[in-house]
């Protein structure tokens, strides 16, 4: 069983493995929240090791108003944010809890887009990325739309109809990059967009038909190439020139890349 509640800000989540928490905006109200957000989010977090959460649950939230992005201040989040509405509520998800990955980057775009762009984005702490350890796996996020927690438990807060998620054509109609497939026919497809619908909650790929070149070529003509940055390892305005990542932006880009790197 799962329990949700609130002390203060934060969040909490009790389940079978522990407890994890969110730190949610000020005025944010776990009383004032949807039984079907709380369900969808147990859902994305817990799927792969505790089958048949949403069975037998009676959706009923109506949609909000506003398109949502689950940001991470890399290229093809970035990209969705430049060709969504101008109402689109950005959200970034941060780690809680002492890990080898930085959000420095991710901090100093951020803080650009809201003082020199006046855009508005939410940043939510979070520890929910452990989960997997209690599965003998490394941190990170429980499904590919783990990253859209924070999203999911804000949507009545933030008046939500929708959440995007910055997935490039390598992801959607290219298997692993390089074969084609059709898309809406996946099982990622029908498994996914379905339950969130029912929850007042369409599920928008803004850039599924782009590619990661195109995305950083979007990114570019506004003059975010170098502040959007999907690296988490090095220090602000920096990168570390080794993750995968960092050979696929510099390369692009035409910066030096180090060749010795897995």
């Amino acid at each position: 069983m799962r329990y949700w509640r609130q002390e203060g800000r934060r969040l909490w989540m009790d389940c079978e493995i522990g407890s994890f928490h969110w730190d949610m905006p000020k005025k944010w109200k776990l009383s004032e929240t949807h039984p079907d957000l709380l369900k969808l989010a147990e859902w994305v977090l817990l799927d792969p090791w505790t089958p048949g959460i949403i069975d037998k649950h009676e959706w009923s939230r109506k949609p909000g108003k506003k398109p949502g992005l689950s940001f991470s201040a890399g290229i093809e989040s970035t990209a969705a944010m430049l060709i969504m509405p101008k109402n689109t509520v950005v959200a970034y998800h941060e780690r809680d809890f002492e890990s080898m990955l930085k959000h420095d980057n991710a901090k100093r775009f951020i803080k650009r887009l809201r003082w020199r762009h006046f855009r508005k984005v939410t940043i939510v702490k979070s520890d929910h990325e452990k989960i997997r350890t209690h599965f003998g796996k490394a941190n990170g996020f429980s499904t590919d739309l783990a990253c859209a927690v924070h999203l999911i438990l804000m949507a009545d807060f933030l008046d939500l109809d929708s959440i995007s998620v910055g997935m490039p054509i390598d992801n959607s109609w290219l298997a692993k990059g390089r074969k084609f497939r059709d898309f809406p026919n996946t099982h990622w497809y029908n498994k996914w967009p379905p339950i969130f619908k029912k929850a007042g909650l369409e599920i928008i790929l803004p850039v599924n038909m782009i590619s990661q070149a195109g995305c950083l070529e979007v990114v570019q003509k506004k003059g975010f190439a170098d502040w959007a940055q999907s690296c988490l390892r090095a220090s602000a305005g920096d990168t570390c020139g080794r993750c995968w990542k960092c050979f696929f932006k510099n390369s692009l880009l035409g910066h030096p890349v180090d060749t010795s790197s897995n």
